[in-house]
């Protein structure tokens, strides 16, 4: 995972690139496998508490906490996403919220322009554990 950070001004800009593979034609789950939604949501999350954040199907991003939380991204207006695309985003005030545009670079050497997301609200997630007996 690349995670390279630079002030703008008052803001930051994210780059961070995925590599994961995505199959293009599976059906996708409503909440990642081996989590559950708390029904906990966000609007944003401060950027500086942002270990990882990772593409995991065409219409999903993991966002890992430092703190160990996990939230489910997934945004209302966006291309498809895809394990060798690069997210960029202006950060103003240090954070990432349901309103931020992100910028989809192909991972490629010509770093190419792939689209666009806005991002929705943050949805809470937990490992799922076993039922008990």
């Amino acid at each position: 995972m690349k995670n390279v950070r630079s002030l703008l001004g008052f803001g930051a800009a994210i780059c961070l690139t995925a590599g994961v593979s995505i199959a293009e034609d599976a059906t996708i789950p409503e909440t990642p496998a081996g989590y559950v939604r708390t029904g906990e949501s966000e609007a944003c999350l401060r950027t500086r508490n942002i270990d990882q954040m990772k593409i995991i199907n065409t219409e999903q991003i993991l966002v890992k906490m430092t703190n160990g939380d996990t939230w489910l991204q997934q945004p209302k207006s966006c291309s498809k996403l895809r394990s060798y695309y690069t997210l960029v985003y202006s950060s103003f005030g240090g954070e990432l919220c349901n309103t931020t545009g992100v910028t989809l670079h192909s991972a490629s050497a010509d770093f190419g322009f792939s689209g666009v997301c806005i991002f929705d609200d943050f949805k809470k997630l937990e490992k799922q554990t076993a039922a008990a007996d």
